[in-house]
């Protein structure tokens, strides 16, 4: 078994592999011998010829065209940038206009094999997903000698613009990830995670933050929000004014918030039953305790959310249950169709996750965050390496950006378990296919009402996926689809009213006939779902006075030591 957390630690005389480890998709990650996805293209040439027969007619005659007029060019015939390249911009040297229209022409062949290679046969999807990666990384901008603007920037600035992204690089390469936002423009506790409160719980794997009321009376029942352990806790709690906590908290809510643990050695051998049952439960157990009510709103973000499921499952078969609903943002309990990250998923892919962390040990952050950061190649590796490498400029500020490159080491077992069980076998939505311990997980058993979310442009959680939640919950579910994608369709603050959302009240066969009746609603969810908890939430009463009780009394103020703590190959750790 092989500890991840020595990666930090590696020769530092070796900058070349580490940066080219940033560009690459994660080796470790399901990789296909090249045979096999060629393969994979001869049998669907064999078995439908005529679409790829076209597509390569299409590729020599626009090469022929290509050719032609670059060597042989008419007269009056200016050879330039195709019809697909921008125009606002005056037309580049002709060196670099012919290299634009070469890689249009390739650009559009691999888009036409990619559509090709239909079908949801695993080994198709990597070839188009290859053909994606292949097609982004092989841009003329991502490479110095092709890239016109940012030699005229190295020109202008004596090389300046160079010397900014080398050192940008540099950087990144310690962090083992190409960095998205500039990290000084934010800080956790104060322009980030900076809802007011104080930590009442502690366990092995998080701590849990009980919020100050900002409401003279408040609901009864508390809320307990469970962030995805791959990312920090303030998704939910970014600034002032783009907060779920502090907004939920203004609509009278008592809000608890989970802070799962940055992996270090000490949780080396923690399991996802630790997660549900000393992370989930044991917030609910307290949020409960400290509000003297008997039961407690559960809302799950992403795995987050799967993890709440799994507590569920376990509340239900416990004599006097706990939880009294649950919100599900962006959750996956049916993994038949995972999304883009299923390329990643397969047997040989999962067998090696498990002899390396089944028994112990610790994933960097940076393996998942790149893994991820893959689905979208253009913006969230090449984009940013053009950007902050080749033209020097500074990072934006953005919040969302910061949060997403403050990942967490995660647990190896953890991990491993969760790649076999839920993405490669499938057994949640089997009844009694996953255990907690002792306990079967039967999904139809939580009668508890539902809340699901899902969000349109979603690629982490294909928005059908989530859908078919509905088909195993025992409760009364309602569906609701948000716009845009996995983080921004959750963060949707109602001032700001920025995307719409999707509701319908008929039950629906499958998801294209759930959006077929449904209606487009202007405005943030979060007004929908306030509509939908408050009447789950008891009975308003007085604010409390102060954090916690006898049984949980404060331990530090919000936000916690754990989500300060970084990733062990990040600046700045303090694990």
């Amino acid at each position: 078994m092989t500890d991840a957390t020595t990666d930090s630690d590696a020769d530092p005389g070796a900058p070349m592999e580490r940066l080219l480890a940033l560009l690459l998709p994660p080796a470790d990650a399901a990789s296909v011998p090249f045979a096999t996805l060629m393969g994979a293209i001869v049998a669907a040439m064999r078995d439908s010829p005529a679409p790829f027969e076209a597509i390569l007619r299409e590729l020599y005659r626009e090469q022929y065209a290509f050719w032609q007029r670059w060597l042989l060019p008419s007269p009056g015939d200016e050879p330039g940038a195709s019809a697909d390249e921008p125009t606002a911009r005056p037309d580049p040297p002709p060196f670099f206009a012919m290299v634009a229209e070469q890689h249009g022409i390739w650009n559009r062949w691999a888009a036409g094999m990619a559509k090709a290679m239909d079908g949801n046969d695993p080994q198709r999807q990597r070839v188009r997903f290859m053909l994606r990666q292949w097609s982004a990384a092989t841009a003329p901008a991502n490479f110095l000698a092709t890239n016109a603007e940012a030699i005229a920037a190295a020109s202008a600035t004596h090389g300046a613009t160079l010397a900014r992204g080398l050192e940008r690089a540099r950087a990144d390469t310690q962090v083992g990830r190409v960095t998205l936002s500039n990290g000084p423009d934010f800080a956790v506790g104060r322009s980030l995670a900076s809802t007011g409160g104080a930590v009442v719980l502690e366990t092995d794997v998080m701590q849990l933050i009980q919020y100050r009321p900002r409401q003279p009376r408040v609901a009864s029942r508390p809320l307990v929000m469970v962030p995805p352990f791959i990312n920090k806790y303030y998704i939910l709690d970014l600034r002032p004014g783009r907060s779920l906590v502090e907004w939920a908290l203004d609509q009278g809510q008592q809000v608890f918030m989970i802070s799962w643990r940055n992996a270090s050695a000490a949780m080396a051998t923690s399991t996802w039953e630790d997660f549900v049952r000393k992370g989930v439960l044991a917030a609910v157990d307290a949020a409960t305790a400290i509000t003297g009510s008997d039961r407690a709103n559960v809302l799950g973000y992403c795995v987050g959310g799967t993890l709440s499921v799994c507590a569920a499952g376990v509340d239900a078969a416990a004599p006097s249950p706990a939880i009294n609903s649950l919100t599900l943002l962006a959750t996956l309990l049916d993994y038949t169709d995972p999304g883009e990250i299923g390329v990643y998923i397969d047997e040989r892919s999962v067998r090696d996750i498990e002899n390396r962390f089944g028994d112990g040990g610790v994933v960097p952050a940076a393996t998942v965050a790149n893994a991820f950061a893959s689905l979208r190649p253009g913006e969230l590796v090449w984009d940013p390496i053009v950007h902050h490498y080749l033209l020097g400029q500074t990072p934006p500020a953005s919040d969302l950006l910061y949060w997403n490159d403050d990942g967490t080491d995660l647990p190896g077992p953890v991990y491993a378990w969760y790649l076999r069980h839920l993405y490669l076998m499938n057994r949640l939505c089997v009844p009694g296919g996953v255990h907690i311990g002792a306990v079967p997980i039967h999904l139809s058993k939580i009668a508890v009402p539902a809340y699901v979310l899902a969000a349109r442009d979603d690629h982490i959680v294909p928005w059908a996926s989530a859908f078919r939640s509905l088909a195993y919950l025992g409760g009364p579910c309602r569906f609701v689809l948000g716009e845009n994608g996995h983080v921004g369709g959750i963060v949707n603050p109602a001032a700001r009213e920025r995307h719409g959302y999707w509701t319908q009240g008929e039950p629906a066969r499958d998801a294209p006939a759930w959006l077929a009746l449904a209606q487009h609603n202007r405005g943030s969810w979060w007004h929908d779902w306030n509509k939908w908890l408050a009447p789950r939430s008891g009975r308003l009463r007085a604010a409390p006075k102060r954090p916690g009780n006898q049984a949980h009394p404060p331990l530090e103020d919000a936000p916690g030591r754990f989500v300060l703590e970084r990733a062990a190959a990040m600046p700045g750790n303090t694990a």
